[in-house]
């Protein structure tokens, strides 16, 4: 089954390497105790302007990171790995915050070709909820999972013969 997420230029780029453009890989990080409300990264060594679905611009900061995409697997869970760089000194800060309410901390993965910052490569937003975060004085290091769909109750109304009397004996 063909990926019809991902564009043709970032397939063509990913399977080519060609060294007139990059991925320029980003993050979307926000969460309620965050006092900018989201953080924007790109693991590049400079800043970039680029573009979202919504036409909005936004300047992604340059940090370091790592993310290991998803794979399905038989349990139904999709889960991407992610660690950064612990050098900015916010990010004990971050994890203060993150820490002091329930709400959860969204990530949103958006691949970018560096010779097209106006639009992501992706048809949307890998959008996965941030757990398991542990420190060190080298990384942070996550774990970001999709809802996990195949253990979840697929309809969210109760059909019964009362309200549905068509649905027979």
């Amino acid at each position: 089954m063909p990926n019809t997420v991902l564009t043709d230029a970032l397939k063509e780029a990913n399977a080519l390497a060609p060294n007139d453009r990059n991925t320029l890989h980003t993050l979307e990080i926000s969460h309620s105790g965050l006092p900018a409300g989201t953080l924007y990264l790109v693991r590049d060594r400079q800043a970039w302007d680029l573009t979202l679905e919504d036409d909005s611009t936004q300047t992604f900061q340059p940090v370091p990171f790592d993310l290991i995409p998803p794979t399905a697997d038989t349990e139904g869970s999709q889960e991407l790995q992610l660690a950064i760089d612990n050098i900015d000194p916010d990010v004990p800060d971050f994890i203060d915050a993150i820490g002091a309410t329930d709400d959860p901390v969204v990530v949103k993965y958006r691949p970018f070709l560096s010779n097209d910052t106006s639009q992501p490569q992706t048809s949307q937003p890998y959008t996965f909820y941030l757990e398991n975060i542990q420190v060190d004085a080298f990384k942070v290091v996550g774990r970001a999972s999709f809802t996990d769909v195949i253990n979840s109750a697929y309809l969210t109304q109760y059909y019964t013969r009362s309200r549905f009397p068509s649905l027979g004996n």
